[in-house]
């Protein structure tokens, strides 16, 4: 669902996924023309969620509330378990960066696995 995709604070495409956070701003002072990209990405996600969150209220308020749950879970896991936490969150920065070296040496290829993710999340 978009919601969803909103939601996670995408900005941009999975293989091609910005920094989040603080690191964002220095992202964008080093990559300006990406990361004006990766602005208008995220307006246009916005805008198609706002559309089908107004054409779907249920929908929408329901999958808003999984996504917060499931935010929470993760918050308390992280503060249950911090050591833990900080090695799942590395793991994630990891693999991002390893898809984005991948999609730099294999362009043809990520962009097929990019139509792929698009056809899963409609």
């Amino acid at each position: 669902l978009i919601t969803v995709s909103l939601a996670a604070g995408m900005l941009g495409s999975v293989a091609n996924a910005a920094p989040r956070g603080e690191e964002f701003k220095a992202w964008c002072a080093a990559n300006p023309q990406e990361c004006e990209q990766a602005k208008a990405n995220y307006r246009d996600k916005l805008g198609k969620a706002k559309a089908w969150c107004q054409d779907n209220p249920q929908e929408c308020s329901e999958t808003k509330q999984r996504f917060k749950d499931k935010a929470a879970e993760r918050k308390q896991w992280c503060q249950d378990n911090p050591d833990e936490c900080d090695q799942a969150k590395q793991n994630f920065k990891d693999k991002r960066a390893q898809r984005k070296q991948w999609c730099q040496d294999n362009p043809q290829e990520c962009e097929q696995a990019r139509e792929k993710w698009k056809e899963r999340k409609q």
